[in-house]
């Protein structure tokens, strides 16, 4: 039985590791939807809920299935956010 699951930890696909971007970014870099639940030390899915509930701005569409969201955008909602766990996440990772 050992084996099947060392078998089955093989297969899966590896963890995204977003990009460094530096302090100093220009505003409008374009950020993906992992890069940004990386840098905010959140879920994929909790990056949408939050876009949902309108905390985040909606992100702009390169394609049909190409989110990206503008780097000034997201520290502008991070300015406005009210300081709790979740704004103090944001607030770490993208200023």
């Amino acid at each position: 039985m050992p084996d099947a699951i060392a078998v089955s930890n093989a297969r899966r696909r590896p963890a995204y590791v977003p990009r460094v971007i530096p302090a100093n970014a220009p505003n409008e870099t374009l950020l993906s939807a992992p890069d940004v639940a990386g840098y905010a030390g959140i879920g994929y899915s909790t990056l949408w809920r939050h876009v949902r509930s309108g905390a985040l701005p909606l992100p702009y569409y390169m394609t049909n299935k190409v989110p990206r969201w503008k780097l000034g955008d997201l520290r502008a909602a991070v300015a406005a956010a009210p300081r709790d766990h979740h704004a103090a996440a944001f607030q770490g990772a993208l200023s």
